[in-house]
């Protein structure tokens, strides 16, 4: 991964889109190519979003975005992207970084009456929510960690030189707290674009370096995209 080019990319997206790259960005040593990845696969994304047809807003103009920390709550006060189909005044989906979502097993757990280890309950254990890296919801979303079937795309972001299945393997768990494994079906994301889920999300597993490719090929089968993608 080109560090200094991830920043100039960074910058160009976001200024576009009316919020400036952190002031920080720079200063960060190698530990920190993890949030540069992030930030960069994140202004990716939004021009993805823009190639679609869509208007893009920041909802905090002019000031910078924040270097991704730990997994957090969605917060309509935080930064973050809104999304506007053509010709609409309300929101599409909204763009996050580093949310919580709701699992689908909590769900199921909450609609049966059962309980975890039969006393801790599928609302409050801790397996009931997991992080995503740069996250697509829909529409504007109430604070709180979004349902899983909120989620338009969840894409997990890696940088790291060395990697083994365990990435791959929680791409996989990723998916299945999202969706049920079904038939092909039109995206959430992109209705030209067809995924074997319900709710049909999608979900990507980027890695800065190529070792990843070798790890492609099965996950495909459960609309998991292992992609390999650097500036």
């Amino acid at each position: 991964m080109d560090k200094n080019q991830a920043e100039s990319d960074i910058v160009g997206v976001f200024d576009l889109y009316g919020a400036t790259s952190s002031p920080t960005i720079s200063k960060l040593g190698s530990t920190a190519d993890g949030k540069v990845f992030e930030l960069w696969i994140l202004s990716e994304l939004l021009e993805e979003i823009a190639g679609k047809g869509y208007t893009i807003q920041y909802s905090h103009p002019g000031s910078t975005i924040p270097l991704p920390g730990g997994p957090c709550k969605l917060d309509q006060s935080s930064p973050h992207f809104d999304v506007f189909a053509p010709g609409s005044s309300g929101a599409l989906w909204q763009v996050f970084l580093s949310v919580e979502f709701r699992t689908l097993g909590a769900q199921i757990l909450d609609k049966s009456g059962l309980s975890l280890h039969g006393s801790v309950s599928g609302a409050s254990h801790l397996s009931s929510y997991h992080e995503i890296d740069v996250g697509v919801f829909k529409g504007v979303q109430a604070d709180g960690r979004p349902q899983h079937d909120q989620v338009v795309l969840a894409t997990e972001c890696k940088a790291v030189r060395k990697g083994d299945k365990s990435l791959v393997r929680g791409a996989l768990g990723m998916r299945r707290e999202l969706s049920y494994l079904t038939h092909s079906r039109p995206s959430a994301f992109d209705s030209r674009l067809s995924v074997n889920a319900n709710p049909p999300s999608v979900v990507r597993l980027v890695c800065a370096y190529s070792w990843i490719d070798n790890y492609s090929g099965s996950p495909s089968a459960y609309s998991v995209d292992v992609i390999h993608r650097a500036p």
